[in-house]
């Protein structure tokens, strides 16, 4: 599949069919939307509307509850409170 995939898109990103940049169901020759979201949801880094990828990770790394990928939070601790030396964060 080219660039090109449809017949009413021209090369310089125009769609002759609805006379603008974008088609009839609002999106440009790239997929994205006039908001730069694609179909399903994500910009162009990966990123949805609330600013998570598709693991649910936001650009610093941190899901929803705080924590990263291996489970702890900006200060260092997992959800039973301990860090990755295992003390916890009472001292």
């Amino acid at each position: 599949m080219g660039l090109f995939r449809k017949k009413y898109w021209n090369y310089h990103g125009f769609h002759t069919k609805t006379k603008s940049f974008y088609d009839e169901n609002g999106y440009d020759i790239r997929g994205y939307d006039k908001k730069g979201y694609d179909k399903k949801g994500y910009n162009k880094d990966g990123y949805d509307k609330d600013g998570y990828d598709k693991k649910e990770y936001n650009k610093n790394g941190y899901d929803k509850e705080g924590y990263n990928e291996e489970g702890y939070d900006t200060k260092g601790y997992n959800e039973e409170g301990y860090n990755k030396n295992g003390f916890d964060n009472k001292g």
